[in-house]
């Protein structure tokens, strides 16, 4: 339950393909390259001389106008990460079919990934040779994510390592949030599978989760929390209402919490969560979980917002735009924690 892994990341920067050329700009941080169809996605993963560059989305990207399953070929690998900068600038990429790896595989302590959100994704695992780490977003994350979103489902019940939105956590996330149906083989958590991680010399520290939420469905052949699985450095003001589900150790939060760990104004919800049981964080009945008041120190003039008696907290700024029927906790998607909070208040009358 406690077995500790090995990261192996070689920051190298060989390149073999020429500059692409997008919808626009030079990949300078003043003028970054523009991504604004399919094509300058698919561009930007097939170009790894450009994944250094700095990239801005200009408009939301919709996958299901393609016939068929696409084939994606994500951005990063081992020998050469995806150091650049990827702004979504609020924008959205929608029914995504993923396959082997999360939309960056890997990401260098220099990358920013911001203001993304990924909506109805999905992925299909492969037969062989599967990742050792998975994400929607990112597999193995060095740098910064802020500003992200998941909704969708990621089902990998042969890779060990799996979050909703990231893999592995080695850098910093903040103001992001999952709502995906997660499953995994071994180690699985809906936001994050392990925050902080090891090398050979030891294990990492610096890494933090802040200002993070996960109200999906996970679900492990061995263990499982509802944020994370493994916390192994810093989560701070998150919360998880999300179904756990696991053969093995289950956590409202967190699975498993390591000595190097810190847990600061975190919670999870009793009666989504399913279990009774975290190694990290304060348990929270429905009642408190819509209230202001029980989040001590959180921020809800810049930081978050929330309805008091209504809905959990949500992140300001953070998710779809448009409002939903249906979608009571403002999360951008409509789920069965919207059901289960209708269902409350009216029974509450």
């Amino acid at each position: 339950m406690t077995k500790l892994f090995l990261i192996s990341v070689v920051l190298l920067s060989a390149t073999v393909c020429f500059a692409g050329t997008y919808s626009g700009g030079n990949g300078q941080a003043a003028t970054p390259y523009l991504i604004s169809t399919v094509d300058d996605l698919d561009e930007l993963c097939d170009t790894s001389a450009d994944w250094n560059k700095c990239f801005k989305m200009t408009r939301d990207i919709h996958f299901s106008t393609l016939p068929g399953t696409f084939d994606y070929l994500s951005a990063g690998n081992e020998t050469t990460p995806f150091a650049g900068t990827f702004d979504g600038d609020g924008f959205c990429i929608y029914d995504l079919n993923l396959q082997g790896t999360g939309l960056f595989s890997i990401t260098d302590t220099s990358t920013v990934i911001k203001n993304l959100g990924l909506v109805n994704v999905s992925y299909r695992p492969v037969s062989s040779s599967p990742p050792d780490y998975l994400g929607l977003l990112v597999d193995v994350n060095f740098g910064v994510i802020t500003g992200c979103f998941a909704t969708g489902s990621l089902c990998a019940m042969n890779v060990a390592y799996v979050g909703g939105l990231v893999g592995v956590n080695v850098g910093t996330m903040s103001r992001c949030f999952c709502t995906a149906d997660v499953k995994g083989a071994a180690y699985v958590g809906g936001l994050v599978s392990s925050n902080g991680g090891t090398l050979a010399s030891g294990p990492m520290s610096g890494s933090a989760v802040i200002n993070c939420y996960f109200t999906g469905h996970v679900v492990s052949d061995n263990d499982a929390g509802g944020l994370a699985c493994f916390n192994m450095t810093t989560i701070t003001n998150c919360y998880s209402a999300g179904m756990v589900q696991a053969s093995g150790v289950a956590g409202g939060l967190i699975a498993a919490s390591f000595p190097t760990s810190a847990v600061s104004q975190s919670f999870w919800n009793l009666e989504t969560c399913g279990v009774t049981t975290s190694a990290g964080g304060l348990v929270f009945l429905l009642p408190q979980m819509k209230t202001q008041t029980s989040f001590v120190g959180w921020d809800f003039v810049n930081t978050w917002k929330i309805q008091d008696r209504v809905t959990f907290p949500y992140l300001n700024g953070v998710g779809l735009a448009a409002p939903i029927t249906g979608d009571i906790d403002g999360d951008g998607v409509v789920n069965l924690t919207d059901f289960t909070l209708m269902a409350d208040n009216w029974l509450a009358g």
